[in-house]
């Protein structure tokens, strides 16, 4: 009896990471891998690390344009070991990372007592949701936020509380605001039912507190900044209209995803009954008597933390709502636990997977019919002129040379020689502490970039971003090629500091000349 138990178990087990694995391979399969424009910046700083042994933008210009450094020095170091390039290893270690987070979401169900393949369902319905997995794969650190955080929320449960703020350190190695959490770690250890022991705490405590102490010392150290400058260029004093757009960005989340923003009201609703609970004295008692409830209050206040961040930053301008999927993690715990108390039972949850599953078939279907299929990647630019400007501008630039550009990411990764020039602030200093608001993107102050920086060349995807400058003045210093778009301020543009349009006049030759001044 006992002999055909484990049997059965063990095929159970096979047959529910075989529907985990189909789900991840039918999603990878569907869409291309296809990098954010801030992705390439990471990995610049990456390539830069790997072969110059400097963790920057620029050559000797120590200034942290990232806001995910562990993802950058681990780009690196395989950069370092792999004679593989960082935008491929970037793709397979996103789809390790992804695998590796679908396996322990499955086994935080089985850890509390779900049956295998109902453990599955919550994985399975995270990769098949489009908007999770394209935002997992788009060069940044979500992936591997995901990973860390679902070991700390699994090690937590399990008691083994120092491993656990290891991974929550590393977490905060990744995105510094993750603090947050490591602190919403900390109270649970003082509120649980059952008291963990002092020296548990205090080595808990030890651990994190070292990887935070560890990583400020290193930033005060190498770049003279205790946060990241990419940070301190999206920092603004909270205005109405940034939060006002942060609420829109939240209701433009709930009317895509419908499914997550009723989990979390389910989720609340079902905190609030364990709050009114009867059986014991105190709120916090209520809270904490069980692993699942422990698990239930750590899910609702991560994501509740989720939607401040997102709120005060007035948004994100990356797609597929990064920013909320950062902490899919309780997403994932959060569809257990309804599991477990029966608010979504085998049928319900099996019907939620029908339209994710339908609509990542249809992708491969059409693929198969009109694709590519064998096509895993794809790594050109979100601009077709950003790829143009690179091409024209290559073979003409010399090491004195400085090259502006809004988005510096895919440019700046394929000139890897060529000093970039940031006007957003990411990557300098100056604007990124005196510069105008652009939120969500950074800071600006233009006429510091035209007049002060003088690069040899700029390139402008929106040339409206020099409507204050001189035109006149403006044509005098420099030559404009336009791409697309010649006769508004919406023209794609490559301007061409005077004294070197001899250079570069051959290569963009078939591109229209346009004046600053004659644009309306």
């Amino acid at each position: 009896m006992k002999s055909s138990t484990m049997k059965r178990n063990k095929i159970v087990t096979i047959l529910a990471l075989l529907l985990i694995l189909l789900s991840l391979i039918l999603t990878i399969t569907s869409k291309p891998i296809h990098y954010v424009d801030d992705a390439w910046i990471t990995f610049r700083y990456a390539n830069n690390l790997a072969h110059t042994g400097m963790l920057s933008f620029n050559p000797e210009e120590r200034i942290e344009g990232i806001s995910n450094l562990l993802w950058a020095v681990i780009l690196a170091f395989q950069a370092y070991l792999l004679p593989v390039s960082i935008p491929v290893i970037a793709a397979y270690s996103a789809v390790l990372l992804i695998a590796y987070s679908l396996y322990r979401i499955w086994r935080l169900g089985v850890f509390l007592e779900m049956d295998p393949i109902i453990a599955a369902l919550p994985a399975v319905f995270l990769i098949t949701t489009s908007d999770i997995y394209r935002a997992a794969t788009n060069g940044l650190e979500l992936p591997l936020c995901m990973a860390l955080l679902l070991d700390a929320i699994y090690y937590h449960l399990r008691g083994k509380h120092p491993l656990s703020f290891m991974f929550l350190g590393l977490l905060f190695l990744t995105r510094i605001e993750t603090i947050a959490i490591g602190i919403l770690f900390f109270c649970t250890l003082f509120l649980m039912k059952k008291p963990v022991q002092k020296p548990v705490i205090l080595k808990s405590i030890a651990v994190y507190v070292g990887f935070v102490l560890s990583a400020t010392i290193f930033r005060l150290l190498y770049y003279h900044d205790f946060i990241p400058n990419s940070v301190r260029a999206k920092q603004v004093a909270i205005q109405p209209w940034i939060l006002l757009d942060g609420v829109r960005y939240v209701l433009d989340f709930i009317v895509q995803n419908p499914f997550f923003f009723v989990m979390v009201a389910a989720g609340v609703i079902v905190l609030l009954l364990e709050v009114f609970r009867t059986d014991f004295r105190t709120i916090l008692g209520r809270l904490f008597h069980d692993t699942q409830s422990q698990l239930l209050v750590l899910s609702i206040a991560g994501i509740l933390f989720s939607f401040v961040v997102v709120i005060r930053n007035g948004g994100d301008w990356m797609p597929n709502f990064r920013l909320f999927f950062l902490y899919g993690a309780f997403y994932a715990c959060l569809f257990i636990l309804l599991f477990k108390k029966g608010i979504i039972n085998v049928i319900l949850g099996i019907a939620l997977l029908i339209g994710p599953f339908i609509h990542v078939s249809d992708l491969v279907l059409y693929r198969i019919r009109h694709e590519n299929i064998t096509t895993f990647t794809d790594f050109s630019p979100d601009m077709f002129f950003w790829g143009e400007a690179v091409d024209r501008l290559a073979p003409a630039l010399t090491p004195s040379d400085k090259v502006s550009a809004e988005a510096i990411g895919y440019i700046g990764f394929n000139l890897p020689d060529t000093f970039i020039h940031d006007p957003l602030g990411l990557t300098d200093i100056y604007i990124a502490r005196n510069g105008q608001p652009a939120v969500p993107y950074g800071k600006t102050d233009i006429e510091y970039t035209v007049n002060t920086i003088h690069p040899s060349v700029m390139i402008w995807h929106y040339t409206g971003h020099l409507k204050n400058l001189d035109p006149a003045l403006l044509d005098t210093e420099y030559k404009t090629f336009c791409y697309e778009n010649c006769e508004s301020w919406n023209a794609h543009v490559v301007m061409v500091r005077t004294d070197r349009v001899h250079d570069f006049a051959m290569n963009l030759q078939d591109w229209s000349v346009i004046t600053i001044k004659a644009l309306p």
